[in-house]
């Protein structure tokens, strides 16, 4: 049976080699509607909050270290300094200035769904390195550690084998990955790992990013909106306002600007991973267009952010994300989604002190699940030493890989009848 188990398994493998085509991924529902469940958030809608989202975190990058920011650039002002809000976590530093720092140690543990899991996340210089548990079937548990530095990415997984997985990215390759790969993804692969240790290729290609968002951002007609009273700290606060719209020739030009970048840098690499990235690009590319133009309200109180309130010119539905503070701006966010029905709220973030330094928790809602997440973050980084036999996964040889799979399959089958 293991036998078979294996072989099964090998020959997916090699069906991999050769697969063209990616099945459809759909979306899940999000459901909360004042407290009953059932409404469906259009996909086209999520796809595009999420490539609007991962904008504005490049974006508040560099806004955090003081990249265009004018003393006239209200929205900008008050988008840093509701960043630069975030709690003193450890001697005297927020976790801004500790992630700027370019040495750090963050924390993860929580629960999703009944699942545990105990991670973390290290990076100093040109190491990385991250490790951890998770809750799977039953009892087991999957613990983890992955160490990449400026020769190799070493790997250690004892619940698939005793030994480490070692692939050196800067040594010529001639195992079996090479014809699994081909030898130009085997290169991408290579030239992706370099520049993951790399704080210049890193740094050139945020900077790139940045650079993309911001001069399409210069161009936006931003205008002084009526004024609105929110919930801010605990009480209702009367909040400036500025709007401007974002037509969808400026939201596809962002989002081809960011690709090219991203493909310079990467695309090799999830091409010869088979990550068919492109075609999700081209997916998010047609909802966008599909959105029309996006009329953008931003509120502000103290020089912080209050909300953000955004409604796509092809959409019933508009989205408020409410700043509601506490003892920081970003205490308390929640994201409602109003349309002809009324409001409902689709996520709701707080966040405490977890009683240790340098820890915070968190718990988010988004109407179907609770999690509760306590992140602790510190300047201090001890990496982990690795230690046992190698397997070179750059040169391994087709027998040797079945070889592998075979152990690897029996020992999962084992742990699991156990």
């Amino acid at each position: 049976m293991i036998i078979s188990k294996a072989n099964e398994f090998y020959g997916k493998l090699e069906r991999w080699k050769h697969m063209n085509e990616k099945p459809d991924v759909t979306m899940g529902e999000m459901t909360k509607t004042n407290g009953t469940s059932g409404r469906k958030v259009p996909k086209k809608i999520i796809w595009t909050i999420g490539a609007v989202a991962v904008a504005v975190i490049i974006l508040i990058i560099g806004i955090c270290s003081g990249a265009f920011l004018s003393r006239s650039n209200r929205i900008l002002l008050a988008a840093r300094n509701t960043i630069k809000d975030l709690p003193t976590v450890v001697e005297n530093r927020n976790v801004a200035d500790i992630i700027a720092s370019g040495k750090y140690t963050i924390g993860v543990k929580g629960a999703v769904r009944g699942k545990d899991f105990d991670g973390t996340f290290k990076y100093k210089d040109t190491q990385l390195q991250a490790g951890g548990t998770i809750s799977l079937f039953g009892r087991e548990n999957l613990d983890f550690l992955a160490n990449l530095d400026d020769e190799q990415l070493c790997a250690s997984i004892p619940m698939l084998t005793d030994d480490l997985l070692v692939y050196n990215y800067k040594e010529e390759k001639d195992g079996y990955i090479v014809d699994l790969l081909g030898a130009d993804g085997v290169a991408s692969i290579d030239a992706a790992l370099r520049e993951l240790t790399s704080k210049e290729e890193q740094n050139r290609a945020a900077q790139e990013i940045l650079s993309v968002i911001y001069d399409e951002y210069k161009t936006l007609d931003i205008k002084k909106a009526e004024k609105e009273e929110l919930i801010v700290d605990g009480s209702v606060r009367k909040c400036n306002g500025y709007e401007f719209t974002v037509t969808e020739d400026e939201l596809l030009q962002v989002m081809d600007g960011v690709k090219e970048v991203y493909d310079a840098y990467y695309g090799g690499a999830a091409d010869a991973l088979k990550l068919k990235l492109g075609d999700d690009f081209s997916q998010l590319r047609d909802r966008a267009c599909s959105m029309g133009d996006i009329n953008v309200k931003v509120y502000v109180y103290q020089n912080k952010l209050a909300a953000v309130v955004a409604e796509a010119e092809n959409s019933d539905t508009a989205f408020r994300l409410l700043f509601k503070g506490g003892e920081y701006r970003m205490q308390n966010l929640e994201l409602l989604a109003e349309d002809l029905e009324g409001e409902h709220s689709m996520l709701e973030l707080t966040g405490k002190a977890a009683g240790e330094e340098g820890g915070y928790e968190f718990l988010i809602d988004n109407g179907e699940h609770d999690i509760n997440l306590v992140i602790s973050i510190s300047g201090e980084v001890q990496f982990e030493k690795m230690s046992g036999d190698r397997i070179d996964v750059g040169n391994m040889s087709e027998a040797d890989l079945r070889k592998f799979i075979l152990r690897t399959v029996g020992t999962i089958i084992t742990s699991h009848i156990r």
